[in-house]
C-alpha cells in the first residue's frame, strides 16, 4: 500500500485539474493521497474546493487546508477550514507566502486553534531564509501536542540539520518528496527511527514515479519500506 502524504491540485484557466491527480494515482499505484491546493482567488475558496473533492472521493483522498497566517483573515480561515468537516491536515508555506515563522504574530494563534481540534500540520522547509527547519522547530516546541511534518526534509539547503531536528523532537516528522540528495536521505535512514519518515510525492510539481523509485537506491528492509510508504502515515492520521 502507498499513502502519499503530500500532493497538490493545480489550476489552469481557472479550472482545477483534479482528473490528473487520479490518473497519476492509478498509474503509480497510490492508494491514498493527502491533497491541498495553493491555487484559487481566496483561501476559503481553495479549502472549500479541497473539502468538496474529498467528500466525493473519500476512499482515495484526505483533505489538507492551506493557511496563510500573514493574512488578517487567518483565524477566520482556519475556523472555516475546520468547519468544512473533511480537513485532517493544515499546510503552511512560509516561502510561498512570504513570512518568517518565528516572527509571524498570527501563526501561534492559528496553531492554538489547530491544537484544540487535533489537526496535523505540514510545513514547507528548505530554500531561503523564510522556511528554515530551525524556525519551525521553535514553533513546534511551543505546541508539543501537535504533530508537525517537515516537508521535503529541509530540501538541499537544510536537509542534514532537518534530520537532527526531527530526531530530538518527538512531535516532528520528515517527508521525502523533493529530497534527492543521497547523503541526506542516507543520514535520515541511518539516524532516524523509521516511524519518523513519511512518503510524499509533491505531485504535480514532481514526478510521482521518481519519488517512489528513489528508495531503490538504498538497501532498506522490507518492513522499513512498508513503514515509510504506509504504516507511519496510518498512525499519524489514525487510520
Amino acid at each position: 500500500m502507498i499513502i502519499d502524504i503530500h500532493a497538490h491540485v493545480n489550476r489552469e484557466n481557472n479550472i482545477y485539474k483534479d482528473s490528473e491527480l487520479f490518473e497519476d494515482m492509478e498509474k503509480n499505484n497510490v492508494d491514498l493521497r493527502v491533497v491541498s491546493t495553493m491555487e484559487g482567488t481566496s483561501i476559503k475558496e481553495a479549502n472549500t474546493y479541497i473539502s468538496n473533492l474529498v467528500e466525493k472521493n473519500s476512499n482515495k483522498l484526505i483533505g489538507c487546508a492551506v493557511i496563510n497566517p500573514k493574512l488578517d483573515s487567518a483565524i477566520d480561515d482556519i475556523n472555516h477550514a475546520i468547519s468544512l468537516g473533511n480537513i485532517k491536515m493544515v499546510e503552511f508555506n512560509s516561502f510561498e507566502h512570504g513570512y518568517y515563522p518565528d516572527n509571524c504574530k498570527n501563526l501561534e494563534k492559528v496553531l492554538e486553534v489547530i491544537e484544540k481540534n487535533n489537526i496535523i500540520v505540514k510545513t514547507f522547509t528548505g530554500i531561503g531564509a523564510r522556511s528554515m527547519p530551525h524556525q519551525w522547530e521553535t514553533i513546534a516546541k511551543k505546541f508539543p501536542k501537535v504533530k508537525f511534518i517537515f516537508l521535503h526534509m529541509g530540501c538541499f539547503d537544510y536537509g542534514y540539520n532537518c534530520i537532527d531536528i526531527a530526531k530530538r523532537n518527538d512531535n516532528i516528522y520528515v517527508e521525502t518528496s523533493n529530497q534527492y540528495e543521497m547523503q541526506i536521505l542516507k543520514k535520515a535512514f541511518n539516524n532516524l527511527d523509521k516511524s519518523k519518515i513519511v512518503f510524499g510525492s509533491s505531485f504535480p510539481d514532481r514526478f510521482t514515479k521518481c519519488s517512489i523509485d528513489i528508495f531503490d537506491m538504498f538497501k532498506l528492509e522490507k518492513e522499513e519500506v512498508k513503514s515509510i510508504f504506509s504504516e507511519n502515515a496510518k498512525k499519524i492520521l489514525n487510520l
